[in-house]
């Protein structure tokens, strides 16, 4: 064999081990994009459920409650959900600010990858 079958076939192992670097890397970001897509999905399904919770409540103060009492109450009530929120909300944020930070790094990651695959391919 002559020594530039001997680059080619390394080259050829670089570039198979660089794709498989990809993939284990690519299926590891997936399992963390689940992972965080389950967590909001389940903020958001504990959000629901608790203002289905404050309607009926507010529906029973309603019907047992005098009119100044139960505006009183509804206002208080819509307080705590509104706090509640507050604090489900500024957790999606913090979750959605960690993605996006995640994914820019990991698109420079990959930029710089396909660079240095594009230098390994192409040698100038």
């Amino acid at each position: 064999m002559i020594p530039t079958e001997y680059i080619l076939i390394g080259f050829a192992v670089v570039i198979v081990f660089l794709l498989f670097l990809i993939y284990t890397k690519d299926s590891e970001q997936s399992r963390k994009i689940r992972s965080i897509a389950s967590v909001v999905e389940k903020l958001q399904r504990e959000l629901y459920m608790l203002d289905k919770k404050i309607e009926q409540e507010l529906t029973i103060l309603s019907e047992t409650m005098p009119s100044e009492e139960s505006l009183h109450v509804k206002q208080s009530i819509k307080d705590e959900v509104y706090n509640m929120s507050e604090v489900v909300g500024e957790a999606l944020r913090d979750i959605e600010h960690s993605f996006e930070s995640y994914k820019s790094e990991h698109e420079m990651r990959l930029a710089k990858l396909e660079a240095s695959m594009k230098t390994l391919v192409i040698p100038t």
